[in-house]
């Protein structure tokens, strides 16, 4: 799971430079490939389980300045928040 959630987190720092629209797809396709490498792993689910998402932290002033690190927060808690399993 620390595994998965690792190159998560780096797919998303690499992707951050690429339009939004394209980041909207690619951040779709984490979470759903995410989804569905977690029910393969739990195959006696039955039930949605909880995720949370550790708030997003801003490196410099100009981002704190606009509050990425929330924003980017709370975008990642809607789109999971939407997926089918979490």
């Amino acid at each position: 799971m620390k595994k998965c959630a690792l190159i998560f987190l780096l797919i998303f720092i690499f992707l951050t430079s690429i339009y939004s629209e394209k980041l909207d797809k690619i951040i779709d396709d984490i979470v759903i490939d995410f989804s569905l490498y977690y029910k393969e792993a739990h195959p006696d689910l039955v039930y949605r389980p909880n995720l949370g998402i550790m708030p997003f932290e801003e490196s410099s002033e100009l981002a704190k300045k606009h509050n990425i690190g929330e924003t980017i927060t709370a975008y990642f808690e809607n789109k999971i928040a939407k997926s089918l399993y979490f």
